[in-house]
């Protein structure tokens, strides 16, 4: 693949971009599950900019970015994993890609950038929570992760299975 795209952290002027992005992936990526209008451009720009902004305790929360002639095509958020999941732990919080830029690798690059920086501060596990009928299930399963335990959620009060995924960090 040519690296023709700049992978950085993201600033607080481009969590808007990346709302858009996120509300663009939610919409068309999870058929079934969620329905298309679900998420409202305000309600998640406050979400996002409250769980970066609100890291509780000795939480450590980032948002990096891959960016091509400019323009966000993809970015990935990344926190401390609870200690329920694992002990010494990073969650994939937000991996969202556009569309016409998926196949080229750049979910991968984004994870590396976003493990590689919490591996500097010891995590030694990866966890993400993934609807089970979702296609980013077959990509974490292709990386390697394999499920924890599995769950169920209640988006639009309808039940929905979830694997939460685990995978060792290779620094």
């Amino acid at each position: 693949m040519e690296n023709d795209f700049l992978i950085r952290e993201l600033h607080s002027g481009e969590i808007p971009e990346a709302v858009r992005l996120r509300i663009e992936c939610e919409d068309t990526d999870f058929p079934g599950i969620v329905q298309p209008g679900t998420f409202q451009y305000d309600e998640e720009l406050e979400e996002i900019t409250s769980w970066i902004e609100c890291s509780p305790g000795d939480d450590l929360r980032r948002l990096f970015g891959t960016f091509k002639e400019g323009n966000l095509i993809g970015f990935i958020g990344l926190s401390y994993a609870e200690k329920s999941d694992s002990d010494n732990g990073v969650e994939i919080n937000y991996l969202f890609v556009r569309k016409e830029q998926r196949g080229r690798g750049i979910g991968r690059i984004l994870i590396k950038q976003g493990i590689d920086f919490f591996v500097n501060q010891g995590v030694k596990d990866v966890i993400v929570y993934c609807y089970r009928d979702s296609d980013a299930n077959g990509f974490y399963r292709k990386l390697g992760a394999r499920v924890l335990r599995e769950e169920t959620q209640y988006p639009n009060d309808k039940p929905v299975k979830v694997d939460v995924f685990i995978w060792n960090v290779k620094p």
